[in-house]
């Protein structure tokens, strides 16, 4: 789900709202639920 939900954001841009909210669904169920997505989001290394 990783690779299509970039394959959207590749292909059809950033340019409408439908390709960003079908990225983010994407890109957070390929994610899950788990410590380290949240870790990676608000921390700075």
């Amino acid at each position: 789900m990783a690779v299509i939900s970039w394959i959207v954001l590749t292909y059809v841009g950033i340019s409408n709202w439908v390709s960003l909210w079908i990225f983010v669904v994407l890109w957070g169920l390929s994610v899950g639920i788990g410590a380290q997505a949240f870790y990676a989001l608000w921390a700075t290394e």
